[in-house]
């Protein structure tokens, strides 16, 4: 991305906002990275921040690479922090193992855990334990996005034994029983926790749980986190899960009794796509009402002819939880758009990738 680029008023609103909360609902195609990225150059340019005090996170590591590369023309944002939430989840128990808070886990085992799975699986057949059959034939991917959401809405395997403060057990969960054919599903959760720390082992979706726990539950480690980031942006904020916003809660959280949190959410309640990792577009519309500050709307669409921002906006306008907007149009009435209709989700899957194919 070029350094020199025009912005629209809506953007320009956004780049100019200085201190303080704020939210960017931002639609489809809006230029929220473009938005964004002149904000942390204006705002490293201008001396309100250090470019090594500044945070621009994401959910995607896709994101968090845009955002980096979008920031490389401007060699005064070089110290800028760019990465995904995950990565500063496991930055955080780095942080806590330094200071003698955590065992020496295996961090280098983030892509493992269909190793583990098998291991306890393994495990719940030597104890012959009672669904110990349903292993033969379960669906691993299933049961590992269920240890997903579970963990990112900070549900635990076993709550009591927890090392939390009593305001962060209030947030937390004890995993509860499932009804019907996958109940056992809960049973393998614990099976699956206790191995695992046992095994010494952080899984992918530990480094949110466990980086939230680690701040809520050590104020040394929360400092040094809270002290390294003044100023923190958050793209694609329709994506977090519970674990996410509370972490984020703990880092920005004023370091001054009666001070102020330079925290920036950005992202569309209608693009929620994460859900069953435990996003929810409640984490956005709350914003506001948990941190006042300023809202913007980044409302036009420079990526699709009128066509498909028609037929957009009357799908959308049905969500049911969503802060009421529409896709503004700016690129005119070329292209021609054509309406597909399938029997049923497979097969409308099915049909995408054909017609992804014919335009390969």
């Amino acid at each position: 991305m070029s350094a020199r680029v025009q912005l629209t008023e809506q953007q320009q609103a956004v780049v100019n906002h200085n201190e303080g909360p704020a939210l960017v609902f931002a639609v489809a195609g809006a230029g929220k990275t473009t938005a964004m990225v002149h904000r942390i150059e204006r705002l490293v340019r201008e001396g309100h921040f250090p470019a090594d005090r500044i945070l621009a996170t994401s959910f995607g590591r896709g994101n968090a690479r845009d955002l980096a590369q979008s920031l490389q023309p401007w060699p005064h944002c070089a110290g800028v922090h760019t990465r995904t939430l995950h990565a500063l989840g496991l930055d955080i128990i780095r942080h806590a193992q330094r200071h003698g808070h955590l065992r020496q886990f295996n961090l280098k085992q983030e892509s493992r855990e269909y190793t583990l799975l098998r291991e306890v699986m393994r495990v719940a057949r030597s104890e012959n334990a009672p669904y110990r059959r349903e292993l033969d034939n379960m669906d691993q991917e299933d049961f590992l996005a269920y240890v997903h959401s579970c963990k990112g809405n900070l549900i635990y395997a076993d709550l009591a034994s927890a090392r939390l403060p009593d305001a962060a057990r209030a947030i937390a969960a004890q995993v509860a029983p499932i009804e019907g054919p996958l109940s056992w599903y809960t049973d393998l959760y614990q099976l699956l926790e206790r191995v695992r720390q046992q095994r010494g082992m952080i899984t992918f979706p530990d480094m949110l749980m466990t980086g939230w726990q680690i701040l809520v539950s050590y104020e040394d480690v929360r400092a040094e986190i809270q002290t390294r980031y003044h100023c923190v942006l958050v793209d694609e904020f329709q994506d977090i899960n519970l674990a996410q916003s509370e972490m984020l809660d703990m880092l920005t959280m004023p370091r001054r009794t009666n001070g102020t949190r330079h925290y920036m959410a950005i992202g569309d309640d209608d693009q929620t796509i994460y859900e069953w990792r435990g996003a929810n577009p409640h984490f956005i519309l709350d914003f506001p009402r948990r941190y006042g500050g300023q809202t913007y709307l980044i409302s036009e669409n420079f990526r699709c002819p009128a066509g498909p921002l028609v037929l957009a906006n009357a799908v959308i306008r049905h969500n049911r939880q969503r802060l009421e907007k529409r896709l503004q149009l700016t690129k005119g009435f070329a292209g021609t758009t054509a309406l597909h209709f399938s029997p049923n989700t497979q097969e409308m899957a099915a049909a995408i990738v054909r017609q992804v194919r014919v335009y390969r």
